[in-house]
């Protein structure tokens, strides 16, 4: 076969007699393969791929073996387009529905095969195709995950948007995490989620601020100082997509107030680190949950000299066992003002205080 090419070429017959014929050939196999392979496995665009990757492999072979080196790109590109071109429009949609639903069962597979299927798509001009149901599928999820059990919200778009991250990152290859790049398929996921969003209305933005309040109580100390802060920024990134911050820090702000009232908080470094990010990169009136810290603080300072004193003079008492505090109404979330009655114990102190 090589002294037929060889003499071809001298003879200047290689294009004509070789070449040509066997780029025709090519495609008339890969065509009739990819339309057998298509009717076998029309629900599984994976094996499809797996098929082609295989095919792809032995046909690289053969014409490496045969043809000139000049002519290898050609065939290898006549024999993709013959397998591929006629079925782009289910490989991008068929294909990323089947891949994103696998992801539970072997993400890494699941982040190989659609980077295989986003350069097949590039090579073969379906990249618009994939872009579009990209941002289609991704908010028919946001919106199947916030219109369910309000429970498992957060927990449900934590994990979409996870993976849809390392998809871009990893499969798409539009960087992030500090490489930048964004291009069509990051604004793609971030259009999905904020579309998705408006589907039922202020209550994500409430589930987030939830969500945040679970994660930051006492009661829940089983995560790492690590692994916290991990969490509490990946949620952050779902606040930025909702159009309700207004409502957000309505209820993420009465949420911290009770979390500090009843001292069940559980790192005031964590929560300080999640109010200094709100007021950096969203709302600089996230400060006042600072003031609420300060006023704390202040307040302890204040009950330590008055216990002092009292121990000092022999008249602490009953006044050693109560807390009091001294709250700004301008940073607590306080809506007007409520008389109670005090027990007889307790206005002895608060008169105590007052002469303090």
């Amino acid at each position: 076969m090589i002294k037929l090419v060889h003499t071809l070429t001298l003879l200047g017959f290689y294009e004509e007699f070789f070449e040509e014929p066997y780029i025709r050939n090519a495609r008339s196999f890969f065509k009739e393969r990819s339309d057998k392979y298509c009717n076998e496995l029309k629900k599984s665009p994976q094996e499809f791929l797996q098929h082609w990757a295989k095919l792809a492999e032995a046909e690289e072979e053969r014409a490496y073996a045969v043809l000139q080196h000049g002519s290898w790109e050609a065939a290898e590109r006549a024999a993709e387009d013959a397998f591929v071109s006629e079925r782009v429009k289910w490989l991008a949609e068929d294909g990323l529905r089947q891949l994103f639903a696998q992801r539970s069962d072997n993400g890494d597979i699941a982040i190989d095969t659609l980077r295989n299927l986003y350069d097949i798509l590039l090579r073969t001009e379906g990249r618009d195709l994939l872009r579009a149901e990209w941002s289609a599928y991704l908010t028919r999820q946001v919106i199947t995950i916030v219109e369910g059990d309000a429970a498992v919200m957060i927990d449900g778009l934590l994990e979409l948007h996870g993976f849809a991250g390392r998809v871009v990152r990893d499969a798409f290859r539009e960087l992030n995490k500090a490489g930048s790049r964004r291009d069509v398929f990051s604004h793609g996921l971030d259009d999905a989620f904020e579309r998705g969003f408006q589907a039922r209305g202020k209550e994500v933005a409430v589930q987030i601020a939830k969500y945040i309040d679970t994660k930051l109580r006492s009661s829940t100390k089983t995560l790492s100082e690590e692994a916290r802060d991990a969490l509490l920024d990946s949620v952050l990134l779902l606040f930025r997509y909702t159009a309700d911050k207004d409502v957000f820090r309505t209820f993420y702000t009465r949420a911290l107030a009770r979390r500090l009232l009843r001292g069940n908080t559980a790192d005031n470094d964590a929560e300080k680190r999640v109010i200094q990010k709100l007021m950096r990169e969203y709302d600089p009136d996230f400060e006042k949950g600072l003031e609420m810290f300060k006023d704390l603080e202040l307040s302890q300072e204040l009950l330590d000299g008055f216990l002092e004193k009292m121990r000092f003079r022999g008249l602490d008492g009953d006044a050693s066992k109560m807390t009091a505090m001294v709250l700004q109404t301008t940073a607590w979330p306080i809506h007007g003002v409520v008389t109670i009655q005090l027990p007889e114990k307790v206005r002895g102190s608060s008169r105590t205080i007052t002469w303090f």
